[in-house]
């Protein structure tokens, strides 16, 4: 019960009992943290979207391809987990996002825990 608590906490922003806020994303530990230090460059750029409430971007991490963790936050909260094979596109639905601006986040995290991410913003008529 605890462990989902800090959980709850940590996406909250805040700590329990003095406990100290996680500083890093771990999926062994689920624990997702928007502003982990990356370790490698993720890149992003706009990709043809294949209906309108929907955005597609093309990821990629150098010569880091193959089958990863595709974290995605948005206004620093966890939006999405899911697995992505990079390089690859990605379709982020903005059904449920209010309108104006709002910051992305991505995550990669390969099977060794190390993370690449990307930040930028996007404006929602």
């Amino acid at each position: 019960m605890k462990q989902i608590l800090t959980i709850l906490a940590a996406c909250l922003g805040f700590t329990l009992l003095g406990a100290p806020a996680p500083e890093r994303t771990d999926l062994a530990k689920d624990v997702y943290v928007e502003k982990s230090p990356a370790d490698f460059a993720l890149t992003q750029k706009a990709a043809a979207a294949t209906a309108p409430h929907v955005l597609a971007f093309e990821l990629a991490a150098g010569d880091r391809l193959g089958q990863h963790t595709l974290l995605c936050f948005v206004d620093g909260a966890l939006w999405q987990l899911t697995r992505i094979d990079l390089p690859g596109v990605y379709r982020l639905s903005t059904r449920g996002l209010a309108p104006g601006e709002h910051r992305i986040t991505f995550q990669v995290v390969t099977a060794d825990n190390r993370i690449g991410a990307v930040t930028f913003k996007i404006s929602r008529p």
